[in-house]
């Protein structure tokens, strides 16, 4: 290895070692304002709750806020829908509807609710962090302002500063 590899090598390693420095001083402030965060080891007991350090508690923070994760008979049905429908079960659509086509299944998905909210139409996003940066750039522009209060969630956030809108926070 010629010197000017090495002393580049070494500049880069010098500098890796200032940054974990610097991220092990923030964490150490963030430790010492007690802002540190661990992950919580839970059990969840079905119905909402879950035990945490010995005590049981309502899951106020879960997704799972309709207890539906754990409901029995939705699980056999699901399984019994996937059996006598294999052509349901895809692991991923390996792009977006729009550039690799579109299931059948989603349009029927989509009827469904369409009917069940009596609606015009639906459309349905694999989850709430993509409903959210999806639909809010596409119904809003910089003459619309979008109100949000500080504890919405994150993703809500990503959506609006996607949109281009004005955004206040209360």
């Amino acid at each position: 290895m010629n010197s000017k590899l090495k002393t580049h090598n070494l500049k880069l390693i010098t500098k890796k070692h200032l940054q974990m420095d610097n991220y092990k001083q923030q964490i150490d402030e963030l430790a010492q304002k007690g802002l540190g965060r661990r992950l919580s080891a839970i059990k969840p007991e079905g119905n909402g709750y879950c035990t945490w350090e010995g005590e049981r508690y309502l899951n106020l923070s879960s997704n799972d806020y309709l207890g539906l994760a754990d409901n029995m008979a939705i699980q056999q049905s699901f399984r019994e829908l996937l059996a006598s429908h294999p052509e349901w079960l895809r692991f991923g659509a390996c792009s977006s509807r729009l550039l690799t086509g579109n299931y059948e299944l989603y349009d029927e998905v989509e009827e469904v609710i369409r009917r069940l909210y009596n609606s015009q139409a639906a459309l349905f996003f694999n989850s709430g962090y993509h409903a959210n940066v999806g639909i809010l750039p596409a119904l809003t522009d910089k003459n619309d302002l979008i109100l949000s209060d500080k504890l919405c969630h994150a993703s809500m956030i990503d959506g609006i500063r996607l949109s281009q809108a004005t955004h206040t926070r209360y």
